[in-house]
């Protein structure tokens, strides 16, 4: 509807059906009328021939047809405006152009028929009436072809606006996936995937550095006693603590399900571990209030740090990893350092 209403031009269609007005009412002025010299002309050669007993008929035809072949020739001038016209109220309007032009013609063709042809009996009407109604068949082409025409150029852009959205749905989606691949998806900190991509990262730079792998203790009693809802609400909250210590200097990341990775920055001594992992321990046992509920849990920590304990990220990673699993063995909520021979 909006697409039929921008192809609509009233002003051009009002002004073009004036100007058919006016020019069929100068026609039909036109028609009435014939060159009053070469009647003059057509007289005198009448009154000699009659004068002197001479046939003048071969001199007077064509004079005669010459008083009205000026004006016939006017009319056709005006019957091709004409048909411009209508023409151009077609174009510009599409359907109601189409209307108003089909009318005008017929009434044009009704009226030649009608008072030239039928009342007075003049067959030099006939033209007009073809010219009106070959006009119609003309503007019946015009208007067909034009509305293909919208509609394909609708459905092309339809196509094209369909086209732009399925791109943008997929670049979402590209740009949500390539998220979900390197952040978690409840904490929004970066996953697993991501905390061995900067743990490479630092192995391949040369730095030392240490990294601190975190499991909280005995979380599954809280999802089991108050359920996944309420745990993923702690988990967040212990997530947005480890960001604030940890700041821009440390890269901290979620790389299990209750599971923490902190990679220390470089030139950090053992004694600066310790002092690092008593801060974690002061966050985790702080009360937290969810619900209604009031938390205060512990963690086991395990630490290796590179070069000493391992050259390979994988292997630092799997070091730290046994570290805390001895945390925990000798009774949790305790860091626990790598040990080779352990």
């Amino acid at each position: 509807m909006e697409n039929n209403k921008k192809k609509e031009n009233m002003p051009v269609l009002i002004i073009c059906a004036i100007l058919f007005l006016v020019l069929w009412a100068i026609q039909r002025s036109l028609s009435a009328q014939e060159n009053p010299t070469v009647l003059a002309l057509i007289d005198q050669v009448n009154a000699i021939g009659k004068n002197n007993n001479i046939n003048v008929a071969g001199i007077v035809g064509p004079l005669t047809g010459l008083a009205k072949s000026g004006s016939n020739s006017i009319n056709g001038v005006i019957g091709q405006l004409q048909v411009m016209l209508t023409v151009i109220m077609v174009l510009t309007n599409r359907k109601k152009g189409f209307i108003v032009a089909t009318a005008l013609n017929l009434i044009n063709a009704l009226y030649i028929g009608i008072f030239t042809i039928l009342i007075k009996g003049s067959k030099n009407g006939l033209p007009g009436v073809f010219v009106a109604l070959f006009a119609i068949v003309i503007l019946a082409i015009i208007y067909f072809f034009t509305i293909r025409n919208d509609k394909m150029h609708e459905d092309l852009t339809k196509s094209y606006e369909q086209a732009i959205e399925n791109n943008r749905i997929i670049k979402e989606k590209d740009e949500v996936l390539s998220y979900l691949a390197y952040y978690d998806r409840l904490t929004q900190m970066p996953n697993r995937h991501s905390f061995m991509e900067n743990l490479e990262e630092r192995v391949a730079s040369g730095d030392d550095c240490t990294i601190i792998y975190i499991d909280l203790d005995n979380f599954k009693n809280i999802n089991d006693t108050y359920g996944h809802s309420l745990g993923d609400e702690l988990l967040v909250t212990y997530a947005k603590k480890l960001e604030n210590l940890c700041g821009e200097d440390n890269f901290v990341g979620k790389i299990g399900g209750d599971e923490f990775g902190i990679i220390l920055h470089s030139g950090m001594s053992q004694n600066d571990v310790i002092n690092f992992v008593s801060s974690l321990q002061s966050i985790f046992g702080e009360p937290v209030n969810i619900r209604g509920d009031v938390f205060s849990i512990t963690a086991s920590y395990g630490a290796a740090n590179f070069p000493t304990d391992s050259r390979s990220s994988d292997d630092l990673f799997r070091c730290a990893e046994s570290a805390m699993f001895n945390a925990k063995a000798n009774g949790k909520n305790q860091l626990c350092f790598y040990k080779k021979n352990a």
